[in-house]
């Protein structure tokens, strides 16, 4: 019979704060997606949901309504113009 073993315990230690899980699945596609297939297939093992993260936070993805830039927005006549087009 083993005895167990005595020192530090093994693995992550659990955290202090209650996360949310959210589970995604997304298909790539060969072509297409080439750019994100190498991305996935150069992260480090283990590192997978915090560099997914980080890709999220850097590349904009927000809750909060932008205001449109001076190139998007349109005056009042501009619209009509527009509209008027149609």
């Amino acid at each position: 019979m083993t005895q167990p073993v005595q020192g530090k315990p093994r693995g992550r230690p659990p955290q202090a704060r209650e996360g949310v899980r959210i589970n995604i699945i997304l298909t790539l596609y060969p072509g297409s997606d080439d750019d994100l297939l190498a991305w996935f297939a150069a992260l480090p093992e283990g590192l997978r949901a915090p560099s997914v993260k980080l890709a999220l936070r850097q590349g904009g993805a927000s809750v909060q309504a932008q205001a449109p830039s001076e190139d998007e927005e349109l005056d009042d006549a501009a619209f009509a113009a527009l509209l008027d087009a149609l």
